[in-house]
């Protein structure tokens, strides 16, 4: 079986054409190595860079953005949402304050992007 993706590691977005068996038998269409491990972490173990916001309390805006430190599985974005939707905030709130600390055991925290 065959699928095409495109390729997000790189500005360039190539379309790369991955052959899908019990082993990788080709990838085309990269441009640079990084086409090629993107192709297989795609296949195999997809990630995001997951972004959402967080309610705050007292502060000039009622909701301040946030992300994850790295790149997360994406089976597993639901439960960053659930994540989200329960914590509150107190203002004020600084830039790259860790306000959930490795939540899930994966080594990946939950980081503020601006000001609250």
């Amino acid at each position: 079986m065959t699928r095409e993706i495109y390729c997000l590691r790189c500005p360039r977005g190539c379309l790369l054409q991955v052959e899908i068996s019990e082993a990788f038998s080709t990838i085309q269409g990269n441009s640079c190595k990084l086409g090629e491990e993107f192709a297989i972490q795609e296949i195999r173990a997809p990630r995001r860079l997951f972004t959402s916001s967080v309610q705050v309390k007292g502060g000039k805006f009622p909701l301040v953005p946030v992300m994850t430190s790295a790149p997360i599985l994406k089976e597993d974005i639901p439960r960053w949402i659930s994540l989200c939707h329960s914590l509150s905030l107190e203002a004020p709130i600084e830039p790259n304050t860790v306000i959930a600390r490795d939540p899930f055991g994966d080594g990946i925290d939950l980081i503020t992007t601006w000001f609250a």
